[in-house]
């Protein structure tokens, strides 16, 4: 693909009632995450008991910030009373403690507590349990570092503003910082009031609008120490946040109306890997003779929580040495729409094994679209001809590590140990056999062409190889309705489903999305329990895309009005995911779905990544289309069964996604795999 700018089982029953996409709906769920608490009782006989009972039977604790430590923090105390023969007596250290959740220990009857919400205590000796329940809730105060002018926010508001970033009705990860909030205000408005409402949690949070980001608004990052607290009070109901600005003193006082959110205890995992621009503020880094960017891959790796993304690898190779990678091939075949030589490279199609430690790219982008192969682990690339030699300046060695004319688009199965590679809208079954250090060159057993009898003449692309390595998804398109035959263009897409047994891909594909008048579709992929299907929709009636390559609005190249849709995976309903939408001509696209599937008030939660031209909110992209550059987003998907109704949520933007924010990257082209191996 060119870079010029900067389902679970399969459904027997219909997918469960979807939820409301304007906000977040309240549903019964037993409260606690599930655990246990410690006992005291470790060696020690239980006693012979007729009956068991604690007291007090419940309980409330005031929980307490500790903010040295940057822990919320209660206790409650229950004794145990056994009854034996003709009396009671206490047995709390005699009986084994347990709880509901891993937010509250049991010793000896003392209870702690850590975060908001309503637990229960067990109390349990032979046969016979007791129990209590405590409620634990937190109302307080903090300040931001430098901030002490809380009497400023004393009187009521005069005015009113609003909220630019988060979205009402946005559902946040348990393990993502929490979001910088964005409030509209004016010059002299520098100080800001953020309220949290929600069960067992009554928080005022003040700081002072943070200095140096770029936009307008007034900026406010939330403390990562708020996020047990946010995710405990999330677990039946909303958070309410209410944001209030002022100016120095007091003056000029407005509030901006409550929107709900929630944070669910469901992590994202994983790593998630991205295309993303690089220039030459990186140490080190020198772009491509004749470019002044050149083209990168970063991970986040998930697992070890949101951080910063780290830089895997670019188009001059590893950091912190950038000794060069294989540039694109000289192109003597103009007429294929890409330029001669001298290009700037590109490695921006990339595909990442599940196991995590091979990623795949094409390299110079859709024209000549060699193919490398890495293994990120040790950061060696494959040797692919070791006799190769180049005429071309600039290539030398390089060209031993290259395949040519081989893969734009590329897909690994479950184990990695396969492959498909689109090239000029046809698949090729490959296996890349080979080792860190061979000395022979890469072998591809089977390496042979992948046809479907049911897309009859259509060209093949957007290939994509479940989780599972049970099912293949692509999309096919008229070969004659395209200006150019590489695969980035797929005017009149349709969407297709074949089985697979994780090695072979089966020549029995099925229509899951049929082509559409006046719309392309592509861009498939299939959700980690192999249950939902997530794509691209693009309207011919939508705008042109700006610059001058794939400047159709509906050719399925960087869409202006791309949109993501779901359906299932044996071609159930198709909904469009308007919340996760950002306004109209957003460029949403390249949809991929996390590795987790979590389960959320009772229901099941799927995160979605995507790219978008969006702003956000006053930071980025304030300035039309033309002068976007595309972010990562990820949105929630909540869903039971698959009808007319959207399943998604706002989607929020994954932070720290650029070095400088005044001056962000192009961030695109997700790859969400399960492994994030450690990359030396």
């Amino acid at each position: 693909m060119r870079f010029g700018i900067g389902t679970h089982l399969l459904i027997a029953t219909a997918l469960m009632p979807a939820l409301a996409c304007t906000g977040i709906p309240q549903r019964s769920s037993a409260a606690g995450t599930g655990g246990n608490g410690s006992g005291g009782d470790a060696g020690t006989p239980e006693p012979t008991l007729s009956a068991l009972s604690l007291s007090p039977d419940r309980a409330d604790v005031a929980l307490t910030f500790d903010p040295a430590a940057g822990t919320f923090g209660g206790s409650a105390t229950f004794a145990a009373i056994g009854a034996s023969g003709g009396g009671s007596s206490d047995v709390t250290s005699l009986v084994h403690w347990a709880s509901s959740s891993g937010a509250l220990t049991v010793k000896d009857g003392v209870a702690t507590v850590t975060t908001p919400g309503t637990f229960t205590v067990t109390a349990s000796a032979g046969d016979l349990t007791a129990t209590a329940t405590i409620t634990a809730t937190y109302t307080g105060t903090q300040t931001a570092g430098g901030f002490s002018a809380t009497s400023d926010f004393s009187g009521a508001p005069a005015g009113t503003t609003s909220l630019a970033y988060p979205t009402g009705g946005t559902i946040f990860p348990s393990n993502l910082t929490p979001p910088t909030v964005q409030v509209v205000r004016s010059a002299d408005q520098t100080e800001a009031k953020l309220s949290f409402q929600g069960t067992g949690l009554a928080l005022d949070y003040f700081a002072n609008c943070e200095a140096g980001g770029p936009g307008p608004g007034c900026s406010v990052t939330l403390p990562p120490t708020l996020l047990p607290v946010l995710v405990a009070a999330s677990q039946t109901a909303d958070v309410q946040l209410t944001a209030e600005l002022a100016a120095p003193g007091g003056a000029n006082h407005t509030s901006a109306p409550a929107v709900a959110l929630a944070w669910a205890d469901v992590p994202i995992e994983g790593g998630l890997y991205y295309w993303t621009t690089i220039d030459s503020t990186t140490a080190g880094y020198k772009p491509p003779a004749g470019a002044t960017s050149g083209t990168a891959v970063q991970r986040y790796n998930l697992d070890r929580g949101v951080a910063s993304p780290e830089l895997v690898w670019t188009d001059q190779g590893a950091p912190p040495a950038f000794a060069g990678s294989p540039p694109a091939k000289a192109n003597s075949s103009p007429s294929d729409g890409n330029s001669a030589w001298g290009e700037p490279t590109c490695i921006g199609c990339h595909a990442i094994s599940n196991d995590g430690r091979t990623m795949a790219f094409a390299i110079g982008g859709s024209g000549p679209s060699d193919l490398a192969l890495l293994d990120l682990s040790s950061l060696s690339l494959a040797l692919m001809d070791p006799n190769a030699t180049a005429t071309t300046p600039g290539l030398g060695e390089l060209a031993k590590y290259r395949k040519a004319d081989c893969a734009t688009l590329i897909t690994f199965n479950d184990t990695g140990s396969e492959m498909v590679n689109m090239y000029r809208g046809k698949f090729s079954l490959r296996g890349p056999m080979w080792a860190v250090g061979q000395t022979a060159a890469t072998t591809f057993d089977p390496d042979a062409p992948l046809t479907f009898s049911a897309t009859g003449s259509d060209a093949l692309t957007d290939p994509f190889w479940s989780f599972d390595g049970r099912r293949f998804a692509f999309t096919s398109y008229d070969p004659t309705a395209v200006s150019l035959p590489n695969g980035d263009f797929k005017n009149g897409g349709r969407i297709w489903m074949a089985t697979s047994d994780g090695t072979a891909i089966h020549d029995d594909a099925t229509p899951l999305v049929p082509a559409e008048a006046g719309f392309t579709n592509y861009n498939p992929a299939i959700s980690s329990d192999s249950r939902l299907v997530a794509f691209n929709r693009s309207s011919c009636t939508g705008p042109m895309t700006p610059g001058t390559y794939g400047t159709d609005p509906c050719d399925g190249y960087d869409d202006p009005s791309s949109t993501i849709w779901i359906t299932t995976a044996d071609a159930g309903a198709r909904v469009a995911l308007t919340a996760a939408g950002g306004p109209d001509n957003s460029d949403d696209s390249w949809p991929r779905w996390s590795p987790n599937v979590g389960t959320f008030r009772g229901h099941a939660l799927y995160w979605l990544a995507f790219s978008s031209r969006r702003p956000y909110g006053l930071q980025i992209n304030q300035s039309g289309l033309s002068s976007s550059k595309p972010q990562l987003w990820i949105t929630a998907v909540t869903i039971d069964e698959l009808t007319a109704a959207d399943p998604s949520h706002p989607a929020f933007w994954l932070p720290n996604q650029n070095a400088n924010q005044a001056d962000p990257t192009g961030n695109h082209v997700p790859q969400w795999v399960k492994i994030a191996i450690p990359i030396d």
